[in-house]
């Protein structure tokens, strides 16, 4: 697959969540260029029809969990770390384990993972008003920023009837401690 980000369909929102990402990432133990990187790699592969990534996936060995094998629109992760092209921060373990995990979050995100799950969806494209109350919370206070994004998450799949995936569920318990309730 070609990584050519500057020619990519969603070439305006990867840039801006890739932009946004590097900014989070100062104070937070993070490179910015990590952070970069991950913006631009998260979504690379989202335009592939189902039928083609899911061929992709095979191809690379990605194995999916159960919840994600229902769930389509979840691929584009796991297939995009998977197929990381090494130039494009393909090499980088935690680069790739972000861009796996954009989409649910898991049960203890490291700070990449925290960084890019928040500029994906306050990236400043996204015109929904949860998006820019998370952008100015993150200024803030970003842990808060990083709940307040999974519970919108959350919160916009128990609204259409959705079950969250085990993930996100766990991730969601993690960034409240062992024993908070989703």
């Amino acid at each position: 697959m070609d990584f050519d980000p500057a020619r990519h369909p969603l070439r305006g929102h990867l840039r801006s969540v890739a932009a946004l990402a590097a900014r989070l990432a100062r104070g937070r133990g993070v490179a910015p260029a990590r952070a970069r990187a991950a913006g631009l790699l998260h979504d690379w592969l989202k335009p592939v029809p189902p039928r083609a990534l899911g061929r992709l996936m095979a191809s690379a060995g990605v194995r999916l969990d159960r919840a994600s094998r229902g769930a389509p629109a979840l691929w584009h992760g796991p297939a995009a770390a998977a197929l990381a092209p090494p130039r494009a921060g393909g090499r980088d373990r935690g680069v790739r384990a972000a861009v796996r995990w954009h989409t649910t979050g898991r049960a203890r995100l490291a700070p990449l993972d925290a960084v890019l799950i928040v500029a994906d969806y306050c990236a400043p494209g996204r015109r929904f008003r949860e998006a820019a109350a998370g952008r100015r919370l993150a200024a803030r206070s970003f842990p808060l920023a990083v709940r307040y994004v999974v519970a919108c998450k959350l919160a916009w799949l128990r609204a259409r009837g959705l079950r969250p995936h085990p993930a996100t569920l766990a991730c969601w318990r993690g960034l409240w401690g062992r024993g908070a309730r989703g």
